[in-house]
């Protein structure tokens, strides 16, 4: 997150897609990467890079900093936002004109890790479905500490719901009670499900779960992690393999889980206003089609 007159190389790419946005609306923004090409941007080493955990001043509402990283070969852009706990839709919006599977060796990488926080009580677990990040609230004595993780989301068909909840109950290597409806979807396209997937590299909710007092809603881990940051659930919330175990650890029973769809956020920090807007999480649906089936 930068600010408009924030005259550091770094901040001018946000400037410019802030420009596109003003002028054509985010989508039609699509000489940035040209202009990007032209600049010159500073790198950072990756053990100064934040990604997850961060304190929360009294009265501001936006939390980290981008990054810049140079690529090495053999890099992905699925590998590197998992490494640095992006979704894969955030670091594809934010690096427009990147080859999602086969970048340039030596390419230069903007990493969105500057967030707004979402407009709620700052309480147990936000989930802000527009921008597809779980946000966990922990009192650290009289400072806030929030940690946050990027998550996948139900599709078109099947939504993940919004609204007020709490988690019922966890379970570490959790087995799969299929859904009648999940099973009948699959059975129609000739994919014979069994009615329970015992844990393992087989099991969609991954290692850990957190169910939620919305029957049938979890919050759990992945054996697709290249499926976080799209809409590609059955309305529950996925989180990489790393991520849920310590949001499995550190989330005791009866946290309060809040569901919200906020595109378009507004905060400030050190007196600053910032504006942060998003494009509806369908979107992505596409962008899961293409990611998840290229070899």
């Amino acid at each position: 997150m930068c600010r408009i007159s924030d005259p550091s190389p770094s901040c001018h790419w946000l400037r410019l897609t802030a420009l596109c946005f003003l002028i054509f609306s985010l989508s039609a923004c699509a000489s940035t990467k040209s202009v990007l090409t032209g600049l010159s941007f500073p790198g950072h080493r990756e053990k100064e890079i934040e990604r997850n955990r961060f304190p929360v001043a009294r009265g501001e509402d936006v939390i980290g900093r981008p990054a810049i990283i140079r690529l090495e070969a053999g890099d992905t852009l699925p590998d590197i936002a998992r490494h640095f706990s992006l979704g894969i839709n955030a670091i594809s919006t934010a690096n427009p004109g990147v080859d999602v599977w086969v970048p340039e060796a030596g390419e230069r990488v903007l990493l969105p890790l500057s967030f707004i926080l979402p407009d709620t009580p700052r309480k147990g677990i936000v989930i802000n479905l527009a921008t597809m990040r779980l946000f966990q609230y922990k009192e650290d004595g009289t400072s806030l500490l929030v940690t946050t993780y990027p998550v996948g989301i139900g599709t078109d068909e099947r939504p993940t719901p919004t609204g007020q909840m709490h988690v019922t109950r966890k379970a570490a290597r959790p087995t799969w009670h299929v859904p009648a409806s999940i099973a009948e979807d699959h059975r129609k396209k000739g994919d014979i499900l069994p009615k329970a997937v015992p844990p393992g590299p087989d099991n969609p909710l991954g290692e850990y779960a957190l169910y939620l007092s919305k029957s049938g809603y979890l919050i759990h881990g992945t054996n697709k992690p290249a499926s976080i940051g799209l809409t590609a659930t059955n309305g529950c919330l996925r989180l990489y393999p790393e991520n849920v175990k310590l949001l499995f650890e550190d989330t005791p029973v009866k946290t309060p889980v809040l569901i919200v769809n906020q595109p378009y956020l507004i905060g400030q920090r050190n007196g600053v206003l910032y504006l942060e807007s998003h494009t509806r999480p369908e979107a992505s649906a596409a962008l899961e089609s293409v990611k998840l089936h290229k070899k």
